[in-house]
């Protein structure tokens, strides 16, 4: 003779979510009020002189200003 199977449920208590109502519109704004109206003055202190570390002309390495070895073209060439 077969027998029924039998499950037991717990079901936890209804739950309602209530939402606060929403604003009809948002609070009142502070007046925007224009500035009094001022001058602003800036000042610059501008050296008359500079310091030089290098003067003219410049020096360079003496010898051969060859690159070596020569750089390889990044796309190929045609000598025509």
């Amino acid at each position: 003779m077969a027998r029924a199977k039998v499950a037991v449920r717990f079901l936890a208590p209804s739950t309602t979510k209530v939402q606060l109502p929403v604003p009809a519109q948002a609070p009142l704004q502070p007046v925007n009020v224009d500035p009094v109206a001022v001058v602003a003055e800036s000042a610059r202190l501008v050296p008359l002189a500079t310091l030089t570390l290098q003067v003219l002309p410049q020096s360079m390495a003496a010898g051969d200003e060859a690159t070596v070895p020569l750089p390889v073209p990044a796309l190929p060439t045609v000598t025509v």
